[in-house]
């Protein structure tokens, strides 16, 4: 069953999907902030996002797993994640495959081929990558990452 609803905004969506695991917030705000920039449609800023995000949500992708997702398989790289997401919904990825990665010896991806993939058929994905890293407010991946990883070795918990 679904954790996010049409009408929830960002802070709702990383707090039901991100458990408390900071690499999977900042997976679900790069998703969602560079979307539209990654993959131009004519949507309304943020739908490609939170489509993305929809599509790991039926995977039932959270917390370790989405963070396991976003920084082994797609090297914190919005449009891996991105394609990765795509691919699942142009039908070139079941979505069990998303699914499995829930298992600790689930099978592993190759996010790269993935995107290849995903540009066979969309060859103008991800070329405005860019202007998706200079889109945010709140820094590049690799930034993001950085102060996530100091964050989550600082963190006591609840």
């Amino acid at each position: 069953m679904s954790r996010i609803k049409p009408t929830d905004e960002l802070g709702d969506i990383i707090g039901k999907m991100a458990q408390q695991v900071p690499l999977a917030s900042i997976a679900l705000q790069a998703a969602y902030t560079h979307g539209s920039c990654i993959e131009p449609c004519g949507c309304e800023d943020q739908q490609v996002g939170r489509r993305a995000i929809q599509t790991l949500d039926q995977a039932g992708i959270y917390g370790e797993s989405l963070a396991c997702l976003f920084t082994e398989i797609c090297q914190c790289d919005p449009v891996k994640l991105l394609a990765v997401c795509k691919a699942v919904d142009l039908g070139i990825l079941p979505i069990d495959s998303l699914t499995a990665l829930r298992q600790p010896a689930g099978p592993r991806l190759d996010a790269q081929a993935i995107l290849t993939s995903v540009r066979e058929r969309l060859p103008n994905f991800g070329e405005n990558a860019l202007a998706a890293k200079t889109h945010s407010k709140s820094g590049s991946g690799a930034e993001l990452l950085t102060a996530a990883t100091r964050a989550e070795t600082d963190w006591d918990g609840p």
